[in-house]
């Protein structure tokens, strides 16, 4: 595991090589109160290539989605052949169904925090190795509770139930680990390229839930019996995630690299910075950032526009959640599609999310992250708003895709620039991973509302020999549209309206620091 001990032995900025070299630098100003401030802003990506670390990452939350896109299709036949023949009606296996689906993001849920706490305190290497294991045995668990239930005469039933329950919760608990990789970006990224980075994260995690639906054609297809156990297509997701989380365990520990460590004493930065300014001054000229951070910490407030970023995280996964919920009973109501046309819908999404995510990455090198979350909210309320008005039980597919494809351009803008803007708010604290942890707690919380509030408001459906001229869930997009309006405002106000010391703008904020290192070398300059 990396030693953070040596990571301070770094540079100091190389804007500093602006000032003549024959120009005196005052401890107290110029080229170390820049690199300070700098260091302050919180990474900072120089000596370490972290290009490694990021594609580990990058497979880890591909993982976490996979899991959950291949799980979830296997599920409830699993649930009914662990209990054929025990005479348990369908309203307690769809009972069951719901518990142990919900069991997941719940225990991921209250999992985060902790994660969080941690990974400011432990090495992230440490934390990602031991819920990995976590994960593995929950998935291991899945796979054999056909073969541990069929040892447990005549309970079946409960047997079968808390067994898996209990590998969905050890599964959830693993997969939690995901709320650490933004955290890892905003060490060891620049902020020019932390929305670049982020939305390659969402990216990859979109992919993932795209994918793992197919793996099922895979496991479709498996029968297989060795001894007393039998492998097939209920049970081989679980083995087949294991393996996969095995192979991730093999990549973390040969790839993933500690971020810059949080300094820990205040004179130890100040000698290492006025060192390396002294290094300068003697020609030692250098062209990376510190990769520590400061040791005086910046202690984060809940300030309006981390709070914004909160909300934001929150709705923008409850509108992702309603519609991912409602796609499901009102195309098999209004069209009669089977599973197979449905999943045809979802792979549309994941097409839009995919290519709005390559917009941010090119995009996000000279538009800033307010701009595409004002983009983000305007939609958040076109999409709910053309449902609402247009969506009835006998409407036409392209009046149902045209209302899915606004509706899904809002989170597809708004995850990465929010994470990006998130970011910047906690540059410089020494629990920057527990922040983004309770940032990803919003995320699962939104994900489990959104289909709560689908199913309290979608109402009754007609049935095939009811005219179908019936507006789809009128309640429910109303109460959408209301939340949607509440978050354009909210981030009207805050990002554009509301004056603010908080580093909002991502592109100015370099300009800044540099005119700052400029008008101070003109007074020393002046000085002298």
């Amino acid at each position: 595991m990396p030693n953070n001990s040596n990571l301070s032995e770094t540079e100091v900025d190389s804007a500093s090589n602006s000032a003549s070299h024959s120009t005196s630098f005052p401890e107290s100003q110029s080229a170390y109160s820049y690199a300070e401030h700098s260091a302050d802003a919180c990474i900072v990506a120089g000596a370490e290539d972290y290009t490694g670390s990021f594609v580990a990452l990058c497979l880890i939350g591909f993982l976490d989605a996979v899991e959950y896109g291949s799980v979830m299709p296997s599920l409830y036949g699993y649930i009914e052949q662990l209990n054929k023949g025990t005479g348990i009606s369908d309203d307690s296996l769809s009972h069951q169904y719901g518990l142990i689906l919900s069991v997941f993001s719940a225990a991921s849920l209250l999992s985060k925090p902790l994660l969080g706490y941690l990974g400011d305190r432990r090495p992230f290497v440490e934390t990602f190795l031991w819920t990995t294991l976590v994960a593995i045995a929950g998935n291991l668990l899945y796979f054999l509770t056909a073969f541990l239930v069929e040892d447990v005469a005549g309970n079946g039933n409960s047997s079968a139930f808390w067994l898996l329950l209990t590998s969905r919760i050890l599964s959830g608990v693993g997969c939690a680990n995901t709320a650490l990789t933004f955290a890892f970006v905003a060490r060891t990224v620049t902020p020019e390229q932390r929305t670049k980075k982020m939305s390659l994260l969402s990216l990859v995690k979109v992919s993932g839930l795209a994918m793992g639906p197919g793996f099922n054609a895979i496991t479709a297809r498996i029968d297989v019996t060795l001894g007393q156990l039998k492998i097939d297509e209920y049970n081989s997701p679980g083995l087949l995630v294991a393996i996969f989380q095995a192979v991730i365990i093999l990549i973390v520990v040969l790839v993933l690299k500690e971020p810059p460590a949080y300094a820990k004493s205040n004179d130890e930065s100040t000698s290492t910075t006025v060192a390396d300014s002294n290094d300068e001054r003697n020609g030692e000229s250098s062209d990376t950032f510190s990769s520590t951070y400061t040791s005086h910490e910046v202690k984060v407030s809940m300030t309006t526009p981390l709070l914004l970023c909160f909300l934001n995280i929150l709705c923008f996964n409850f509108f992702f959640g309603t519609l991912e919920a409602t796609t499901t009973p009102v195309t098999q109501t209004a069209f009669d599609w089977s599973p197979l046309q449905i999943s045809y819908v979802f792979m549309i999404l994941t097409l839009i999310a995919v290519s709005l995510s390559i917009v941010v990455i090119v995009l996000s090198k000279c538009v800033e992250d307010r701009v595409f979350l004002l983009i983000a909210c305007i939609f958040a309320i076109i999409g709910p708003m053309f449902a609402r008005f247009t969506y009835f039980y006998n409407m036409s597919i392209p009046t149902f895709i045209t209302g899915i494809i606004a509706w899904a351009v809002p989170a597809s803008l708004a995850f990465a620039s929010n994470r990006s803007l998130f970011s910047r708010l906690i540059e410089g604290s020494h629990q920057q991973g527990f922040y983004s942890s309770l940032l990803s707690v919003l995320a699962s919380l939104g994900g489990i509302i959104g289909p709560n509030w689908v199913g309290l408001t979608i109402g009754s459906k007609p049935n095939e020999n009811e005219d179908k001229h019936v507006r789809v869930a009128p309640v429910m997009y109303t109460g959408i549209l209301v939340v949607s309006v509440i978050v354009l405002v909210a981030n009207v106000m805050v990002l554009f309206i509301i004056p603010t010391e908080q580093p909002i703008l991502a592109h100015a904020s370099k300009n800044t620091e540099q005119d700052e290192l400029e008008e101070g070398l003109l007074c020393e300059t002046n000085d002298e």
